[in-house]
């Protein structure tokens, strides 16, 4: 009963952490109650467990107005309300009397930036304003501002925005459940609360497998490829930063990085008449890439500044020429154990990779056939990340990576000293693309690595 009773409650526990909200959260500061030239803001993934990783964003906007972010310095609470006669006013909670020492200098107009974590007239999103006449209660350490909406563009020079991967403490976290175990004598949970990307599609962790078998790839009757146990998985970091001016609008750096490790598995089945002497040649079956799944990875949202909404989509495309044949199964993995791909958005794209060199393994064949046949199957993921900043209004795009993986097996009778046996040359290759909205652009082709060359 003990040993359930604590299960229980660990479980409990941890089930915060297991759910918890991947949205960036606002980070909280200790600077003082003064106006700069600058409107800082930093936002995080960290969940409560301060062992997990987590992406960290800052967002700098350069004004024109001395400026404030009640964030940056640890404003107890803001209040937002209109009077009667119309006018709106906001309410800083202070933390101490030097606070309102710092406000009673400010000068008479003051830009704030009011951020998603405070409900402010019915909105939570990133708000500007422009804060004009005030009121100071030192009883109660408040000051009130009269305010008007801030067309920021007019008020802001340069922005910045940077999209960090910040390493946890894993090492705390091993210790934790290490000490759990040794005091309860139990097997302590393991839960996977990670602030990745996942880049698992169709894999089912329980079987190791695809949790959709035999997608069909080609279907026109006399001959079917079937994608019988397609899957990837793995997980990645990113990295974003952008550097321009609002007005005119004008980007002056831009980038996008991917970091993880990635496994993709291929295993076809090709199924064709067995009719006798019936011929079939059928080239280039597949005009046009397959879509075989999409998927949203939930979005990077800093409501008002920045929506990064990632997404993967699988695709697969095939061709194959034969002769009446029978069955054949084939298939292998490839897997990139730790890569890099960076790209710059500004201007015709530039790359910077490494890690592409694939490790692959070959799947035992199974064959029940009578003739000759040749053919090329590729799994492409899709890596698409919707990028818009500032509500679109200095920059919005569609870019992405894309990692393809090609098995091209020739099944061929005739080759070996048996007549009646096969030779099967199998072999897997690929390349790495980047995309932004409508245009392709290739990063890197890995050489194409020979699986088997010999008679089953």
């Amino acid at each position: 009963m003990f040993r359930f009773i604590l299960n229980s409650l660990l479980f409990i526990f941890f089930f915060r952490i297991v759910t918890a909200s991947k949205d960036f959260g606002v980070v909280m500061g200790k600077k003082d109650f003064k106006t700069t030239k600058s409107l800082l803001a930093v936002y995080n993934q960290q969940d409560a467990d301060p062992s997990d990783g987590y992406h960290q964003a800052e967002f700098n906007l350069k004004t024109d107005l001395p400026s404030f972010n009640p964030d940056q310095s640890g404003v107890e609470s803001i209040k937002c309300k209109k009077g009667s006669n119309g006018k709106r006013k906001i309410t800083f909670n202070l933390k101490d009397k030097k606070a309102i020492k710092d406000v009673k200098e400010w000068p008479e107009r003051v830009m704030l930036l009011i951020s998603h974590k405070w409900k402010c007239f019915g909105k939570r999103s990133t708000q500007f304003f422009t804060a004009t006449d005030r009121v100071i209660d030192e009883s109660n350490l408040s000051a009130t501002f009269a305010i008007m909406r801030c067309d920021y563009p007019y008020n802001s020079n340069d922005y910045e925005l940077n999209i960090n991967w910040v390493e946890g403490d894993n090492q705390s976290k091993n210790k934790t459940r290490r000490n759990l175990e040794e005091r309860f004598g139990i097997p302590f949970p393991t839960i996977n609360s990670s602030n990745k990307l996942g880049l698992n599609i169709l894999f089912d962790s329980n079987s190791g497998r695809t949790s959709r078998p035999n997608i069909p790839i080609i279907n026109d009757g006399n001959v079917r490829l079937l994608c019988s146990n397609c899957f990837t998985k793995g997980d990645a970091t990113i990295a974003v930063k952008i550097r321009g001016n609002i007005v005119p609008p004008k980007l002056k750096e831009a980038s996008i990085s991917l970091n993880g490790n990635f496994l993709m598995n291929l295993d076809f089945t090709l199924d064709a008449s067995k009719e006798k002497g019936k011929r079939l040649n059928r080239k280039n079956t597949s005009a046009k890439d397959f879509q075989i799944f999409s998927i949203g990875l939930g979005p990077f949202n800093i409501p008002g500044i920045l929506n990064l909404g990632p997404s993967i989509d699988l695709v697969a495309a095939a061709d194959a020429t034969l002769e009446t044949g029978g069955t054949l199964e084939f298939g292998g993995d490839l897997s990139l154990p730790n890569f890099s791909a960076r790209a710059s958005l500004k201007g015709d794209p530039g790359f910077d990779q490494s890690g592409f060199t694939p490790k692959v393994n070959v799947h035992n064949p199974d064959f029940d056939v009578e003739a000759s046949a040749t053919i090329s199957a590729s799994l492409k993921p899709q890596f698409a990340f919707g990028l818009s900043v500032l509500n679109g209004r200095v920059l919005r795009q569609k870019v992405g990576f894309e990692l393809v993986g090609t098995l091209q097996n020739s099944f061929i009778f005739g080759n070996c000293e048996n007549k009646k046996k096969p030779r099967l040359d199998s072999s897997l290759g690929g390349n790495v693309g980047f995309f932004a909205n409508e245009n392709n652009f290739p990063i890197f082709t890995f050489p194409t690595l020979p699986l088997l060359n010999k008679c089953l």
